[in-house]
């Protein structure tokens, strides 16, 4: 939340802004499992295929944009993910396993 006000100096030429802001953050941190997971072919146009010793076939993932946004989500099939809906550009994908977060990689969509 941000509360601010402007003044004028008295000069008719400086304006004066105060600001005070009470930030919190939304993001979690959770606990990373495996650092040995690979995300292949990168960059890719229509599919990328993860390999992972610690993945299971119903781990969960996520798909965000670098502004932050999910973009897509859902359950690993074959530990490969359909992206041929993206828009070109650079993703971060978290895979999950119960509410762990087995890691985070990024990936370039051409």
């Amino acid at each position: 939340m941000a509360v601010g006000s402007a003044q004028e100096n008295g000069d008719g030429k400086t304006l004066i802004l105060q600001a005070k802001y009470n930030a919190t953050s939304s993001l979690g941190l959770h606990q990373v499992v495996d650092k040995n997971m690979n995300v292949f072919p990168n960059p890719s146009r229509d599919f990328i295929q993860i390999d992972s010793p610690t993945i299971a076939l119903d781990s969960k993932f996520e798909i965000y944009d670098l502004v932050g946004k999910q973009v897509q989500s859902g359950t690993l099939n074959e530990n490969k993910i359909d992206i041929s809906q993206l828009n070109k550009g650079v993703y971060l994908l978290n895979v999950k396993t119960q509410d762990k977060v087995i890691e985070t990689k990024k990936f370039i969509k051409e």
